[in-house]
């Protein structure tokens, strides 16, 4: 995951993150992602940032999986 964050050079993907969180939320959210993603590449951190990305796009969902079957079977099971 992080090799392919990584692969992708920031040009591309800044506009399509700005994209995006202007379509789900409103335009003041990707003029945020802009200035916030912008400052990470002015202060050199974007292979830092991408690792932490890859981090969250793993562990995040298997936490929430996880958490789900752990409420589940303590519903069931009392």
């Amino acid at each position: 995951m992080r090799a392919a964050l990584l692969s992708i050079p920031w040009p591309a993907l800044i506009p399509g993150v700005v994209a995006l969180s202007a379509a789900a939320s409103q335009p003041v959210a990707g003029a945020f992602a802009a200035l916030s993603l912008g400052a990470v590449v002015l202060v050199d951190y974007w292979p830092e940032a991408m690792s932490m990305l890859a981090l969250n796009l793993l562990t995040v969902p298997l936490a929430v999986v996880t958490g789900f079957l752990i409420g589940a079977l303590v519903h069931r099971w009392q």
